[in-house]
C-alpha cells in the first residue's frame, strides 16, 4: 500500500514539474504530449507487470503441487517429482536419467497446467 503511495507521489510530483514549466521552455502542446506518453508508457508498465506477477503465481503454484509429489499435465506427460526435476535456471522440467523412455524430455513450466 505504501509502495502505491509513493509511486502517485511521485508521479505527481514529476506531473507538477512538467507543467510548472514556463511556456517558453515548453509549450503547452509539448506538455501535453509528454503527459500522455508518459501515461502511456506507465499503463504499458503496470499491465506488463501485471501480467508477469499471475505468470510467476501460476508458476510457482505449479512448482509447489510439483515439490509435494502431485501430477502435473504438461501436454501429452503427467509430470511427477520420481520421475522429473525441475530445473530453476530454465524453468523446465527435465526427466531423470534413470527413467530411459523419458529420455532428453524437457518441458518448459510454462506449458504446464495444476488444478
Amino acid at each position: 500500500m505504501i509502495r502505491y503511495l509513493l509511486v502517485f507521489a511521485a508521479l505527481g510530483l514529476l506531473f507538477w514539474a512538467i507543467w510548472s514549466l514556463k511556456n517558453e521552455f515548453l509549450s503547452k502542446k509539448l506538455k501535453g504530449v509528454l503527459s500522455l506518453f508518459l501515461l502511456l508508457f506507465l499503463a504499458f508498465a503496470y499491465f506488463y507487470q501485471s501480467s508477469f506477477d499471475d505468470k510467476s503465481e501460476k508458476n510457482m503454484q505449479i512448482l509447489n503441487a510439483f515439490k509435494q509429489g502431485k501430477v502435473i499435465k504438461c501436454g501429452d506427460f503427467n509430470v511427477t517429482n520420481d520421475r522429473f526435476n525441475y530445473e530453476f535456471g530454465t524453468a523446465c522440467f527435465v526427466a531423470k536419467r534413470n527413467i530411459s523412455e523419458l529420455n532428453g524430455v524437457i518441458i518448459e513450466i510454462s506449458k504446464c497446467k495444476y488444478d
